[in-house]
């Protein structure tokens, strides 16, 4: 992803912990500041739809730091997911901003 899109493309669950079995789904949170622009929006859509027509099972979601450390207080389920994640590509100054609020490592 082309480092003018402020957003980051992290691995949560079992992608994250590159612990993936056959078939296994990739999961991935893009995550962003508070706002996004149309094309950086666009730019999410485009890969998703391009990871779905190769195939691939993904299960995604799109969050502010401040929804991630939000979903996850809310829901173990996804305090889970990142508590191995790791930064896939795009700004990692944003991963490094969610983990120290409980959201990461």
């Amino acid at each position: 992803m082309p480092q003018s899109h402020d957003i980051a493309v992290i691995a949560v669950g079992g992608y994250g912990r590159g612990e993936m079995a056959p078939f296994s789904d990739i999961d991935v949170m893009f995550l962003m500041p508070a706002k996004i622009s149309k094309n950086t929006k666009t730019a999410i859509e485009f890969l998703l739809y391009m990871l779905w027509d190769l195939g691939l099972k993904i299960g995604h979601s799109t969050r502010s730091i401040t929804e991630a450390i939000t979903a996850g207080r809310d829901d173990q389920t996804v305090m889970t997911s990142f508590l191995e994640m790791r930064h896939v590509c795009g700004q990692a100054a944003l991963w490094k901003n969610c983990q120290p609020h409980g959201a990461g490592k």
